[in-house]
């Protein structure tokens, strides 16, 4: 029986390991291959939701086009995500033609009563 407890001491370490630790590693990592790949011209969201667009990159800080004439310095730790370029992005269903319903064009048309 000392094989059988054993497996039970060990059962919760390898649970803990591919529930907690293993995901934390590889979100860690993506984190790392986000930050190595930052260049001049990426639209990005920081942590604290700000949208900008990266102008200089250094060592271990950014700076970040925020406005016309406003740029931030920030540690590359503080970008949160890289946006999609509008190029990338697929159209929206929004932008689907209405035309033929004139019920979905919101207008003052006058109403067949």
């Amino acid at each position: 029986m000392g094989g059988f407890d054993f497996l039970i001491l060990l059962l919760p370490l390898v649970a803990l390991w591919f529930l907690i630790l293993r995901p934390a590693q590889r979100r860690q990592r993506e984190a790392l291959a986000l930050r190595d790949a930052l260049r001049p011209g990426i639209d990005i969201v920081t942590t604290a939701g700000l949208l900008g667009t990266i102008t200089q990159v250094d060592d271990d800080e950014v700076t970040v086009s925020v406005a016309p004439g406003v740029e931030l310095r920030m540690v590359k730790a503080a970008i949160g995500q890289v946006r999609p370029a509008v190029a990338d992005m697929p159209p929206s269903d929004a932008a689907e033609d209405v035309s033929a319903d004139p019920d979905a064009t919101g207008g003052d048309a006058p109403r067949p009563d």
